[in-house]
């Protein structure tokens, strides 16, 4: 994350550390309340980056500030037992919260209390998270079960595995796809799921070991990173379905996260070491310094959500600083912008792209002022150069004709009072006479074309007077009747395409909005059809053993009689002998 200008990375071992990149310049150090020498459950960086959530091995969740100086702001003792938090993407009022009974809670942490309960696991919760725009939270769980959690109805959307699997030792979402996620297991297994569809998107057996940590690349949804215990580190494209690089390391990597504009991905190390790698060159890393004595189970950063606002308003100043210089002092100079790309395995990030647009977009702006045009002359087709042809051609026109002397009282036209070639005009417009469009104005760009009324009038009433106006030119009734009616349709054809695109964009929003409540109403009945199966289940395990205790209870009736039958039968042949023998 980028605090005060500088970038922090924190990391967890049985300590909490704060280092300062790329100066890597150790800064802040926590301590847990209850300290041990395992190391930490759980790491995770509030939105605007001020705030840690640190779950300890043993003990209470805190809440931990860095701004300024680290200290403790909140301990979360109403849950009990906690494995793992994580705050949402989007806030930092709430925080989600997974227990080793396998609860997953959402705790407001201005209000002290509980603010929401997720449905139960059937085992201890090992991670927690929450998908791009905080729709949904997801948990992994010790059996090796991924939930998906309704953030709004608090019901259960749908669960994984990993295919092949029965552990679950990593989990993680996109940070911009809200239908990914991505699974590691003990079998060295990474699997991909696409919650939309709910289905297994990719996986693959990407280590001989058990997988340590999994990644989506922030720039490209198709691309994951996965370590493992094996001493490798994979590059993966799931679309293609095949590996695309191996990142060399000397130690087993147990953590890991891309840092700002994804130039750069940290690696823990179990030796305690922090490992930078720039995407562009994967060989060696740039950085390595040693930050823990022990593993580093957790590493995270977060770049806050005001530093790329503010590097593209930056962005957008100097192109406009530029814009405002003289154009004699950079009239044959490109505009140079140094963005921040990342071309991790040969790609781009949005924000290089954002700039590239705008640089293209200034270029365009000052080639148009240089040039002293108009777009909306260019939009319709008619440049200077076409103008300034079609007035010399009909100067020459005019000077070159005898005899006609209507012809040689006209006055020649100037470029700004021209007459655009009929080949030049767009198809829509050339309905219109030429004679009687407004000059358009070089300063401004009108939003309709215009037919001027007053030359409309002085047309005609040379003509009802029964008198010929040379300069006006030889305009009737019919003629002025047919443009405007030509007008008037273009203008109707304009307002009718108009209110189309309303339509469509209408009955799009309506389709989205259906589709939505089309699956929450579909969540809703899995949910209660998931609910149904389960008491009809419960309901049949009660009935079943019902009935077994009555079969038992019968048939020891039925031993009990047979038994007093036997010794009455006894005691009868006792009695027989007996007087027998009298």
């Amino acid at each position: 994350m980028r605090l005060n200008g500088k970038m922090y990375i924190a990391s967890a071992s049985s300590t909490v550390k704060i280092h300062d990149f790329p100066n890597n310049q150790l800064l802040h150090t926590h301590v847990p309340t209850n300290q041990f020498d395992h190391a930490c459950r759980s790491l995770s960086w509030a939105k605007d980056g001020n705030w840690l959530a640190v779950v300890p091995y043993s003990g209470c969740t805190e809440i931990v500030s860095v701004r300024g100086q680290c200290k403790l702001l909140h301990t979360v003792n109403k849950i009990c037992e906690p494995s793992c938090a994580s705050f949402p993407n989007l806030s930092k009022k709430t925080i989600a919260v997974g227990s080793k009974i396998g609860q997953v809670l959402i705790y407001d942490i201005k209000a002290k209390s509980i603010k929401g309960r997720f449905p139960r696991a059937g085992s201890a919760i090992t991670h927690v998270g929450f998908t791009a725009k905080d729709t949904h939270c997801y948990a992994g769980c010790e059996d090796g079960k991924v939930m998906l959690y309704n953030s709004v109805a608090k019901n259960l959307s749908g669960t994984w595995k990993v295919p092949k699997s029965s552990s679950l030792t990593a989990l993680k979402a996109h940070v911009e796809r809200q239908n990914f996620l991505i699974g590691g297991s003990n079998e060295g297994i990474v699997g991909v799921w696409d919650v939309n569809f709910n289905k297994t998107k990719f996986h693959i057996d990407a280590h001989y070991a058990p997988v340590s940590a999994v990644l989506f690349s922030p720039v490209n949804a198709v691309l994951i990173v996965s370590a493992g215990l094996d001493r490798t580190v994979q590059v993966f494209d799931i679309e293609a379905r095949c590996k695309i690089s191996t990142i060399p390391v000397d130690n087993n990597v147990l953590s890991l996260d891309f840092l700002e504009n994804s130039l750069y991905i940290a690696m823990g190390c179990q030796n305690g070491k922090i490992l930078i790698y720039d995407t562009r060159q994967l060989q060696a890393p740039v950085h390595t310094y040693e930050a823990h004595s022990s593993s580093i189970k957790h590493l995270t950063y977060q770049k806050s959500a005001s530093s790329s606002t503010s590097s593209t308003f930056l962005c957008s100043a100097d192109v406009a600083e530029e814009n405002r210089s003289p154009s004699n002092s950079a009239s044959n100079e490109e505009i140079e912008v140094k963005a921040t790309t990342s071309d991790f395995l040969g790609l781009v990030d949005e924000q290089s792209l954002l700039q590239s647009e705008i640089l293209d977009a200034s270029k365009q702006t000052n080639a148009g002022v240089k040039s002293g045009g108009d777009s909306f002359l260019k939009a319709l087709g008619w440049v200077e150069s076409d103008t300034i042809e079609s007035a010399k051609e009909e100067s020459k026109c005019l000077e070159q004709v005898d005899g006609n002397k209507e012809l040689q009282h006209e006055p020649r036209r100037s470029i700004n009072n021209f007459t655009p070639k009929p080949s030049r005009l767009p198809p829509r417009i050339s309905a219109i006479s030429k004679q009687n469009l407004d000059v358009l104005p070089t300063s401004s760009t009108p939003n309709l074309l215009k037919v001027s009324t007053n030359d409309c009038h002085s047309q005609i009433s040379p003509i009802i007077n029964g008198n010929q106006n040379p300069t006006t030119g030889n305009l009737s009734a019919a003629s002025v009747s047919e443009m405007i009616d030509s007008a008037r349709q273009t203008m109707q054809a304009e307002m009718k395409n108009m209110f189309e695109e309303v339509e469509r964009k209408m009955i799009y929003k309506l389709y989205n909005h259906t589709c939505s409540i089309r699956q929450l109403m579909f969540d809703f009945q899995l949910e209660n059809l998931k609910q149904f199966i389960k008491v009809k289940e419960n309901f049949d395990v009660v009935i079943e053993e019902i009935n077994s205790k009555a079969m038992s209870d019968e048939s020891n009736m039925m031993a009990e009689q047979i038994y007093n039958l036997t010794m009455r039968n006894k005691e009868l042949e006792r009695q027989l002998a007996a007087y027998q023998r009298e």
